[in-house]
């Protein structure tokens, strides 16, 4: 599953892309891409994407958007939540339901936050060899971070992911600098 989680969310499986049936589906599981693989509870879900609701009345629309999602991921590319880990289910969950959490299975997705981060680490490293292999970052960066998403839960990941960008970004042209590649630099 490849998401580009840059500018507007995408996500697709084996070049063809999932249509939402709600923006709260999308946005239910940018909310779990986001998380990167760690289980979040149902309540923390609600919180933050039906914060301004009663209780009940979020845990209804949680239940139906789940469903939604579900729907999306199996009729459209096969994927399903799996509601336990069985051997013989588990290369086709994507999302992964285990003693009331959710969580997405990381091993299946590539992104362009993971990309990302590869980069960053390889700067951190100052492994420049391997940095040139990489993708450009300023094409690879399109836009803010889950920049479709307007609701609170996002703002802080989204100055965090920003704040990287920058960092490398201020690094590579460092690095530019250093061997004589002013153009590239600036």
């Amino acid at each position: 599953v490849q998401i580009h989680s840059f500018g507007s969310f995408q996500v697709a499986y084996r070049g063809k892309e999932v249509r939402w049936r709600t923006r709260k589906t999308k946005e239910l599981f940018a909310f779990l891409f986001d998380k990167q693989g760690k289980g979040v509870s149902r309540d923390m879900i609600l919180g933050n994407l039906w914060a301004d609701l009663d209780e009940n009345r979020a845990r209804n629309i949680f239940y139906t958007t789940m469903t939604y999602l579900r729907k999306n991921l199996k009729e459209q590319y096969g994927f399903h939540i799996s509601e336990e880990m069985h051997t013989k289910h588990f290369l086709t969950d994507l999302l992964l339901c285990q003693k009331g959490m959710y969580r997405l299975d990381m091993r299946k997705v590539e992104s362009d936050y993971q990309t990302l981060l590869s980069i960053k680490a390889q700067i951190d490293r100052e492994n420049w060899t391997e940095l040139k292999k990489m993708p450009d970052i300023r094409a690879l960066c399109q836009g803010a971070y889950l920049e479709f998403c307007s609701e609170e839960w996002t703002y802080g990941i989204q100055s965090y992911v920003s704040r990287i960008l920058h960092q490398c970004l201020r690094s590579l042209g460092s690095y530019q600098m250093r061997i004589g590649k002013m153009a590239e630099a600036a």
